[in-house]
């Protein structure tokens, strides 16, 4: 039973190596819906010092190869789902915000990198691409 529970959850999970921004570990779950679909949900954990902050649901597909753009100010970190959801990172106080939506809203100033799933893999990459309004914004969706 032990051995079918860790079985499970390493077939219908995968958790990317944690990246580290400033004092936070930013992690993205992949989680697979069923063993008879495609459909992956993504969810987006941050932790400080070892102690969760916030977890929060992406927007989801059948590849999970959407992308969460991140962009640092001073204050704080500002994460952009493919469909438009903002959500930030305040530093000075660890709060985790959920903006309303903000489709094809101007991007932040500085960019500092990309969550995307690689093809081929099963975790989240960060990585550091050529972005625009186009790239970033991919699903008109609020949901």
């Amino acid at each position: 039973m032990k051995t079918s529970i860790i079985l499970f959850f390493l077939l219908f999970t995968s958790l990317a190596n944690a990246h580290t921004f400033g004092a936070y570990e930013i992690k993205i779950e992949i989680i697979k819906q069923n063993p008879f679909s495609l459909d992956k949900r993504r969810v987006l954990h941050i932790e400080k010092n070892g102690e969760k902050i916030a977890s929060q649901r992406l927007y989801g597909d059948p590849t999970a190869r959407l992308p969460l753009t991140v962009f640092e100010s001073p204050s704080e970190y500002t994460f952009i789902d493919c469909n438009g959801n903002w959500y930030s990172l305040i530093k000075a106080s660890d709060k985790f915000v959920k903006h309303k939506w903000l489709w094809e809203k101007p991007l932040p100033a500085h960019y500092i990198g990309t969550f995307r799933l690689r093809k081929g893999d099963k975790m989240e990459s960060f990585l550091k691409e050529e972005i625009n309004l186009l790239t970033v914004y991919l699903f008109e969706d609020p949901s």
